[in-house]
């Protein structure tokens, strides 16, 4: 059987080392294919028959006084060839113990990974003189891994130790509680980044599909925050696992590869969030002096290149939440897919104050680039798949930017954009907050889903609130259900207290612009039942649905420009809230309060209303107003005033306006000073101050030729030799004329 066996050389040093306080220190082990065929080891023998590699001892553990475990590692890149002899060498590079025999059976090194895992016992040795430990400064342990494993004891503070792909780590002092990482045989690191980069490996993340990366990835955050480094996570052979919430509090940037090749992916049955970022804002920093201080500039988080992906399995995760100040964070090319849950949420909720009042919570002055929500939201714990929010005293959410971002095929609201202010207490200040506000948003694709297993009825984008200024250019919608609508607007009470009573507010979002086409979509595209101003531009409409649909609630204007097919549902308290023109044709066809004529502030205007103008409507010289008094049912005509003079509310007088009607059923109270036709009885009438109705004779040019010649009640005619009046329908009289005496 294969022997191992103390050679001569190591026999003088140990012998050297007895009673000197130093031992023979083991650190190296090498491989050899014994010159191609396997032998019996001498004593005598400096050297292997025919060395093939050799690596760094990279974990020794005492089994018993001189009897060691010893580990170590050649990887795949390890010359091939088949192992007939293994060496041991000290810190010298001198043989001290050999491993051989004839009956070895060969084993290949280079296709994968070969392993050493081997007890040296040397009980023949005094305790003490042979030990087993990497090279205080030479040793390279395979991979991170490998070296958080190692048994080795501490090499001293600010001792170099390294892995093989450049890992670094520096030795911690005993008993510091600063250290990013721990080895299994309790010594301290601290890891050095490489150009400014730390790789989330060397904290031991493995991304193996299996283990559970989290803690591993939380120690890599906490090297980079101390050391304000770049933290790149590689691609791994599986997903990084978690199964718990990886925690950023400093403006680190948290690299990936690219989308498709750094995975991070719950383990089984965690409920939980992937990511916070909290109170990383600029607040305090005092960047508007004149000297230079950025001492409380904690802003800046910078996330690129990965995804976080699930499968739906009935347990609730969410992806991000910002919570508390998040200030100038950058995003790009972050992707999550199907976790059952929240996958964005920005200005999340950070707790009370001493007081009980909400703290701030928002984001402000970020950008988010290529950011895409896919399969999200729960519809039974009501989570959208993409929240922004506001909290609290002081600013709210603003200043950002998305450019194409993605909500696609969300099972509960799409994104819910939405201030949850409620109430202040703030001394006799009656409002101490902001709106959410100067959103903008450039190419957002909302596609609802189209498989009907997963449909909700909940819209793609719901804005709720005091919520103003918000811009969508290039909005794109697709495949809303029947049921569902593509963007909601809501107002929302607001409870305000002034540091005596509280006093309920009824807040809508206000200058809202949007700018869109819809590809497809069978239900309602716009719904606003709180709003305020309104710019809304549709290019292209859905085949099926209605295309915009007002409340009575609304404030407006709302200025729509829209295809000639759009449909629409106005609630008649918000008809003159609307303003709509047919951006194909060259035409308007508008619902107002009123039209200016001209830029100047004496431009004559065009408005309407339902009571007299006079001595109530203030109007330039030139303006017209139309009194519209007729109730669903009336004949009445609508009366027309002309502004001749002044400015305020006084010049207005009326302007006769005529009524037309095909029948006898006239009505016998008109707006007074309107004139009417009845064009069966060839009849003209007019309207006195009291509305009443009179009438006028018609005369005929051509006078009836018989008695039963055609003809209307009152008319008359004459020939000159006659007087002819008709008396009843069809029916004629006359009278002869006489000379006048």
């Amino acid at each position: 059987m294969p022997t191992t066996l103390l050679t001569d050389v190591a026999e003088q040093k140990i012998n050297l080392a007895a009673g000197s306080g130093s031992a023979v220190v083991i650190t190296h082990i090498a491989v050899g294919d014994g010159g191609g065929a396997t032998y019996d080891p001498s004593n005598d023998q400096s050297a292997l028959q025919n060395e093939v590699a050799r690596v760094a001892v990279y974990q020794s553990e005492l089994l018993a006084p001189n009897s060691w475990r010893v580990r170590a590692e050649f990887g795949v890149d390890t010359a091939a060839a088949y192992v007939r002899e293994i060496g041991f060498f000290d810190q010298d590079g001198d043989l001290i113990s050999v491993w051989a025999g004839a009956d070895v059976v060969p084993r290949q090194t280079g296709a994968i990974a070969y392993l050493i895992d081997h007890v040296l016992n040397f009980s023949r040795v005094a305790e003490g003189l042979v030990i087993v430990k990497p090279d205080a400064e030479g040793t390279e342990y395979l991979s991170p891994d490998s070296l958080l494993k190692s048994q080795e004891a501490r090499r001293g503070e600010g001792a170099t130790w390294a892995a093989k792909g450049g890992f670094l780590y520096r030795e911690a002092a005993e008993g510091a509680e600063d250290a990013h990482v721990t080895t299994a045989g309790g010594v301290g690191l601290y890891v050095v980044p490489i150009n400014g980069v730390i790789n989330a490996a060397a904290c031991g993340a493995l991304g193996d599909g299996e283990t559970d990366d989290a803690g591993a990835l939380q120690a890599a955050i906490a090297a980079t925050e101390a050391q304000r480094a770049i933290l790149q996570v590689t691609a791994g052979a599986g997903a990084y696992r978690y199964g718990a919430e990886l925690k950023v509090t400093k403006p680190i940037s948290f690299l990936g590869s690219g989308r498709r090749n750094t995975i991070f992916e719950p383990m089984d049955g965690y409920s939980g969030w992937f990511m916070s970022i909290t109170e990383t804002s600029f607040v305090g920093s005092g960047n508007q002096s004149d000297e230079l201080n950025i001492g409380n500039d904690n802003a800046g988080v910078t996330l690129a290149d990965f995804s976080v992906r699930s499968s739906r399995t009935g347990v609730v995760q969410h992806g991000f939440r910002c919570v508390g100040r998040n200030d100038r964070m950058q995003w790009r090319s972050v992707y999550v897919e199907q976790l059952q849950g929240t996958h964005f949420h920005f200005g999340y909720n950070n707790g009370v104050d001493s007081d009980g009042d909400d703290n701030p919570s928002f984001i402000r002055e970020c950008d988010f680039y290529n950011v895409e929500s896919r399969g999200g939201g729960d519809a039974d714990s009501k989570a959208p798949a993409v929240v922004i929010d506001s909290w609290g005293i002081g600013d709210a959410t603003n200043l950002c930017n998305f450019y194409s971002m993605r909500v696609v095929y969300a099972r509960h609201v799409g994104m819910d954009i939405r201030h949850n202010g409620s109430r202040v207490r703030d001394g006799g200040t009656p409002i101490a907050m902001n709106a959410i506000r100067r959103l903008h948003f450039y190419s957002l694709l909302l596609h609802a889903t189209t498989d009907a297993a997963y449909a909700t009825s909940e819209p793609t984008v719901r804005i709720t609130g005091w919520v103003n200024l918000l811009t969508f250019s290039g909005l794109m919608m697709n495949s809303f259900a029947a049921d569902q609508t593509a963007v909601e607007v809501n107002a929302r009470t607001m409870s305000i207290y002034d540091g005596t009573t509280y006093t309920d507010r009824l807040i809508a979002p206000d200058g809202l612009s949007f700018d869109c086409d819809v590809s497809a979509g069978d239900g309602k595209t716009f719904v606003f039942n709180g709003v305020g101003a309104v710019d809304l531009k549709m290019r292209e409409v859905a085949a099926i649905g209605t295309d915009l649909t007002v409340g009575a609630a609304v404030t407006g204007p709302i200025v729509v420009a829209a295809p000639q097919d759009t449909t629409m549902d106005i609630a008649t308290e918000a008809a003159n809230k609307v303003f709509c023109y047919n951006n194909k044709l060259a035409g308007l066809n508008m619902v107002t309060t009123g039209l200016t004529v001209g830029v100047y502030e004496d431009s004559p205007r065009i408005l309407s209303g339902s009571g007299s103008p006079v001595g109530a409507v203030s109007a330039p010289a030139g303006s017209l107003y139309m009194r519209k008094d007729q109730a669903p049912g009336e004949k009445d005509s609508d009366q027309l005033w002309a502004k001749y003079a002044g400015s305020e509310s006084n010049g207005w007088f009326p302007l006769q306006l005529a009524a037309y009607f095909n029948d006898a059923s006239y009505p016998s109270a008109l707006t007074p000073g309107a004139s009417y036709v009845v064009d069966d009885l060839r009849r003209i009438g007019a309207a006195t101050s009291d509305g009443e109705a009179i009438q006028a004779a018609m005369w005929r040019d051509t006078p009836p030729t018989s008695a039963t010649d055609d003809g209307q009640p009152s008319e008359m005619a004459s020939d000159g030799a006659y007087l002819y009046l008709c008396v009843a329908a069809n029916t004629w009289v006359r009278a002869g004329l006489s000379t006048w005496t």
